[in-house]
């Protein structure tokens, strides 16, 4: 066998697909046909504590577990661990590691844009309402996920066409003003009906998944990730009868810049670089309602078991001043 530190693309295991196995509504499991072989692990950059962590995970999978272990090669430079591969073809990875927080899915989510892995996410940043399970936690997690006693919740994403690319999104994508002074103007069309012109900071179209993210802090409901739909929702608009919209996930969405607005305005997907849009460009958005196009991220069980928890404990839903509910172990 290759040393596993030399190892590189072509020498790596046939991706596994597993299987997404429904045990009731809304508990599914994760069930790999034979034992799963490539982990990638996406990280967070540039944070010693992170890094400390992510060091003593890893030695715990390459001591335990018959696995190839890659990742970026700016991460592997990072770690600095010889039995870790950096790669930047991601065709044949089984399982994504994520330590970090909430932004380092979305950054693995724009690395993994056809037929994702799933996700075992290891809380280690400022906010994981993505990442169900803490450090302490992360060695059984992982023991669970290869030994198939795992459950996953399943996570839509959002086809975007800009004028420049073509991308899934996780949570949303924003069409701003871009540090413009002037409102932007947009049109936004249902279906390739005219629905209204909105005068706003911009607006923020979501899956449930994003709903709390951005779309949250404009003002939007917050979905259960079960729920299949689609989130229009504006930024700081004019109009005060301009409110949040939940639309069936089927429905085609697009946002174009009206001719009367004034200055270039910014589209950006999962937080990511930001792409410039002129007077009449648009962008096209709908859900991808492939179910191998979803990103199944690793649960602790029920979806809404997680949803809830998450909702109390890092939310505070309905707290008293000054008080948070107990978030569940």
């Amino acid at each position: 066998m290759p040393n596993k530190s030399h190892i590189c693309h072509r020498m790596l295991p046939q991706k596994i697909n597993p299987i997404f196995k429904q045990i009731k509504p809304g508990v599914t499991k994760l069930i790999w046909p034979r034992p799963l072989r490539n982990v990638f692990i996406a990280k967070k950059r540039d944070d010693d504590k992170v890094l400390s962590a992510s060091r003593i995970f890893l030695k715990h999978v390459h001591e335990n577990y018959n696995v190839n272990i890659m990742s970026s090669p700016y991460t592997h430079k990072e770690l600095g661990l010889p039995f870790i591969t950096p790669i930047e073809n991601h065709s044949n990875i089984d399982l994504v590691v994520a330590l970090g927080g909430d932004g380092t899915i979305l950054r693995a989510n724009k690395l993994f844009q056809i037929r994702p892995p799933p996700i075992l996410s290891i809380s280690l940043g400022t906010l994981g309402f993505l990442l169900p399970f803490s450090f302490d936690q992360a060695q059984q997690a992982f023991k669970d996920v290869y030994e198939s006693n795992a459950y996953v919740t399943r996570r839509s994403r959002l086809l975007v066409q800009t004028p420049k690319r073509f991308l899934r999104a996780i949570n949303e994508v924003t069409i701003h003003r871009n540090g413009s002074p002037h409102l932007s103007q947009l049109n936004i069309s249902v279906d390739g009906q005219y629905l209204t012109t909105t005068i706003a900071d911009g607006v923020a179209i979501s899956t449930p998944t994003g709903s709390t993210a951005y779309a949250l802090s404009a003002g939007g409901p917050i979905v259960h990730p079960g729920l299949e739909g689609i989130l229009v929702v504006p930024i700081c608009p004019r109009s005060l009868s301009f409110r949040p919209l939940l639309v069936p996930s089927a429905t085609a969405l697009t946002i174009s810049v009206d001719k009367g607005s004034r200055g270039e305005l910014g589209v950006s997907i999962d937080g990511g670089e930001i792409e410039l849009l002129q007077k009449e460009q648009s962008v096209s958005i709908h859900a991808d309602l492939s179910l191998s196009e979803s990103v199944y991220c690793v649960s602790r069980g029920s979806e809404t078991a997680d949803w809830v928890s998450h909702v109390n404990g890092l939310l505070g839903f309905n707290s008293m001043f000054g008080q948070l509910h107990n978030r569940s172990t």
